[in-house]
């Protein structure tokens, strides 16, 4: 197995800091025609950008599909680094319209396996459970594969990583509680530092304890709109 370090240091090499979310070319917000989210792939990759992020949610797998048949054909394809997310697998839905709370189940640690051991990605992003997020971790770090955090704050992320010390955790995640807590994990060098305190290693600030102590309910009109995804696709699926 490659040195974790000089792993590390190669992929971050290869990947740039500006990256392609592939939520759009999956139909997430509105529809796309095949040729336009392909020519989308390509122009980001003359663009000099080498990291694409796909995920099974978009478009029930339009994205990653769209994405594997613009980076087949293109020269640069060999230099790109795939990240996907796995925890959650979508289901086609009744009606046209789905409520976005009943979109997914949990994808089971079977796919997680046969995704890495496919070879299939460079980095992957873990939602789920947090015990199903630990295991995929140690597949993972079997297949020398960096593993993130999706929609996790970040100090929850810090202490799953603190668990398994064996696994090369990539934390990007930009939800934290630093504003609600007396003392902050440290960043230092590109590091993360986890406190030396029982639970999460969190005291929430008197301010915070002031502030927050009683929630104020909002009510349905007062929240944005969901994302929905567009079932009517142009492309094929």
């Amino acid at each position: 197995m490659t040195p974790v370090s000089d792993s590390r240091a190669t992929l971050l090499a290869r990947m740039t800091p500006l990256g392609f979310g592939g939520a759009e070319i999956g139909n997430l917000f509105e529809p796309m025609p095949d040729e336009q989210a392909e020519a989308a792939v390509a122009t980001a990759l003359e663009g000099g950008i080498s990291h694409f992020d796909t995920a099974p949610f978009y478009g029930f797998d339009l994205s990653g599909k769209r994405l594997g048949r613009a980076l087949a054909t293109h020269a640069r394809s060999a230099d790109v680094v795939l990240s996907t997310k796995v925890g959650r697998r979508p289901q086609a839905p009744a009606s046209k319209r789905p409520d976005t709370h009943q979109s997914g189940e949990y994808l089971d640690l079977a796919g997680k396996r046969r995704l890495l051991e496919a070879g299939a990605c460079d980095v992957i992003n873990v939602h789920g459970h947090v015990s199903d997020v630990m295991r995929a971790g140690w597949l993972a770090a079997y297949s020398n594969v960096e593993v993130a955090f999706g929609n996790t704050f970040l100090e929850v992320g810090v202490n799953m990583a603190l668990a398994l010390p064996g696994v090369r955790w990539l934390e990007y995640s930009f939800r934290n509680f630093a504003h609600l807590v007396e003392k902050p994990f440290a960043i230092r060098d590109g590091l993360i530092y986890g406190n030396d305190m029982p639970g999460h290693g969190l005291v929430l600030s008197s301010a915070a304890r002031s502030s927050h102590r009683c929630p104020i309910p909002l009510g349905d009109d007062a929240l944005g709109p969901a994302p929905v995804c567009s079932y009517d696709s142009p492309g094929s699926m």
